[in-house]
């Protein structure tokens, strides 16, 4: 039985094709948030939850015990739109090689201009609690960099024409998988 679920794996990845995504869960804008301790990632999930309920949407996030567990990471969650979490508009998290740095990333949706208030909204309220917004580039395959990749030039974060190149090419880089993103 383990053969044929064996053989029978290559041949059905062999059959998946990459499914061309809707243009809703396109990442129109990036940013990074240093934070180092638990209670500052809890303001940020406050934060977020806040303006996620002004604006009619809610937010999900991991568990400690689940993060701990499962992910290994320090923050996971995501704004979504709809109580049957019909579209993701946000999402904060960070990655096991730069833990702290979280990654917030807002998606184009399928209202735009109801998205773009509600990105307005929670990056102004965000700034009031850890200041200046730093933007992390999308790359030009759609994907964010690494957090190893990312240089902070007292501004924004950026990446190397070296890296910048390794993204353009898409050699060997993995796009950060959103819930609902997948068809």
């Amino acid at each position: 039985m383990r053969r044929l679920v064996a053989l029978a794996s290559p041949i059905t990845l062999a059959a998946c094709g990459i499914a061309e995504q809707p243009d809703w869960i396109e990442t129109v804008a990036a940013y990074g948030i240093e934070t180092s301790s638990k209670s500052e990632r809890d303001d940020l999930l406050a934060v977020l939850n806040q303006v996620a309920e002004e604006h009619g949407h809610h937010l999900d996030s991991a568990s400690e015990e689940t993060l701990e567990e499962v992910y290994e990471l320090t923050i996971n969650a995501c704004v979504w739109k709809g109580q049957e979490d019909d579209e993701t508009l946000a999402c904060a998290m960070d990655s096991e090689d730069r833990p702290g740095l979280v990654y917030l990333t807002f998606n184009k949706g399928t209202d735009p201009v109801g998205n773009d208030a509600f990105r307005s909204a929670a990056t102004a309220a965000l700034e009031g609690r850890f200041g200046r917004m730093r933007s992390i580039p999308v790359m030009p395959n759609g994907a964010l960099p690494l957090a190893r990749d990312l240089a902070f030039d007292g501004e924004k974060y950026s990446v190397s024409e070296e890296d910048f190149r390794k993204y353009k090419e898409d050699v060997g880089v993995v796009k950060l998988i959103q819930p609902g993103m997948l068809p």
